[in-house]
C-alpha cells in the first residue's frame, strides 16, 4: 500500500468500514510509515473528541429567519453569483490547506477545554482496532483530555486490585510507581478480551498503563502487536518507542501480563518511573 492509498482509507478505517484484508494492509502500512501512523492517530483522536465533546446546538429561530430574509432580498441572480463564487473559491488550491489548518485549530481548542459533563469509561480503544500500541496511545490522550476517567478513583493500591479481582484471566498489576501517585483504574473488553487500565500522576503529568494477557496478545487472535514489538518483546522482554506526537510507550512482560505504559516524557524519564522490583531495561537500549 502507498501513502496516497493509506490516506484515502483513513476515514473508512476509523469508522470500521474496511474489510479484514484491507484493514490488515492498512495496519501493516501504519506500522512501517511513522508519518501515516501519526495521521491515523490524529483521526482517531479527532473522532474521540467529537464524539465525547461536540454537542448539537439548535439554531435560534430569529437567526434562521434573518438568514432566510437576507437570501430572499438578494434575489436569484445574486444567489447564483454567490454560489459561483463559493465554487470557484473551493476549487482554489489554497483553500484545502486553510480548511485543514482551521480544523486543526478547532481540534486543539476541543482538547484544551474541559467538558462540564461526566467523562466516559474506558471505550476509546475501540477506535484504534486491535493494535495494543495504538489503543494505549489513544486511551492515554483521552485520559489527558479528560474524556476518560478511571472507573474507580483511589490512591490505595489494594482498593484498585480488589476492583479488578476475578475480572481478568491475567493478574492485574498495580505497582508503586517511583515518584508517582496512584489515581485509579478501569476495565473494558475488546472483542471479548479483557483489558485493564491503571492511571497515575507524576509531577502533574499523566502516566497511563494498559494491561492485557501476554499470551493472547502474542497469538494475535483479538488483540495484537506490530511485528517489531513482538520480536523485541520475545528477544528482550521490553519494547519502547516514541510516537510522532511525542508520547512515549514502554511495553514489558511481567509473568502472564503484558504491560504498556504511556506518558508525555522521554524514554529515560518514563523508565525511571517504573517500580524498583521491575527488571531493568536491556543494556542495548
Amino acid at each position: 500500500m502507498k501513502c496516497r492509498d493509506f490516506h484515502e482509507q483513513i476515514s473508512a478505517a476509523v469508522d470500521h468500514c474496511l474489510q479484514s484484508g484491507e484493514m490488515s494492509s492498512f495496519v501493516e502500512h501504519a506500522n512501517r510509515c511513522p508519518a501515516c501512523r501519526c495521521e491515523y492517530e490524529m483521526e482517531l483522536t479527532t473522532k474521540l473528541v467529537v464524539r465525547n465533546r461536540a454537542r448539537m446546538v439548535k439554531t435560534p429561530p430569529t437567526v434562521a429567519e434573518a438568514i432566510l430574509a437576507c437570501l430572499r432580498d438578494e434575489g436569484e441572480s445574486t444567489a447564483f453569483s454567490l454560489m459561483k463564487s463559493w465554487k470557484d473559491l473551493l476549487r482554489s488550491p489554497l483553500v484545502k490547506p486553510a480548511i485543514a489548518v482551521a480544523a486543526t485549530f478547532v481540534l486543539v481548542i476541543f482538547l484544551i477545554r474541559q467538558s462540564s459533563g461526566p467523562a466516559s469509561s474506558v471505550t476509546a480503544a475501540s477506535f484504534a482496532g486491535n493494535d495494543v500500541i495504538l489503543q494505549s496511545l489513544t486511551n492515554f490522550r483521552a485520559v489527558v483530555s479528560g474524556d476518560i476517567k478511571p472507573q474507580i478513583l483511589s490512591g490505595v493500591p489494594e482498593n484498585v486490585r480488589n476492583y479488578f479481582a476475578g475480572k481478568t484471566e491475567f493478574p492485574v498489576l498495580v505497582p508503586s510507581m517511583k515518584n508517582c501517585t496512584l489515581v485509579g483504574g478501569g476495565l473494558n473488553k475488546f472483542s471479548g478480551t479483557a483489558m485493564a487500565h491503571v492511571v497515575y500522576s507524576h509531577e502533574g503529568q499523566v502516566v497511563y498503563m494498559c494491561q492485557a494477557c501476554f499470551e493472547a496478545v502474542m497469538k494475535g487472535d483479538n488483540l495484537n502487536l506490530p511485528e517489531r514489538a513482538k520480536n523485541e518483546l520475545q528477544r528482550t522482554g521490553w519494547f519502547s518507542e516514541t510516537s510522532p506526537g511525542g508520547d512515549t510507550i514502554v511495553l514489558w512482560k511481567k509473568g502472564s501480563t503484558l504491560c504498556a505504559a504511556v506518558a508525555r516524557m522521554n524514554k529515560a524519564e518514563l523508565l525511571a518511573c517504573l517500580t524498583e522490583d521491575e527488571p531493568r531495561e536491556p543494556s542495548s537500549w
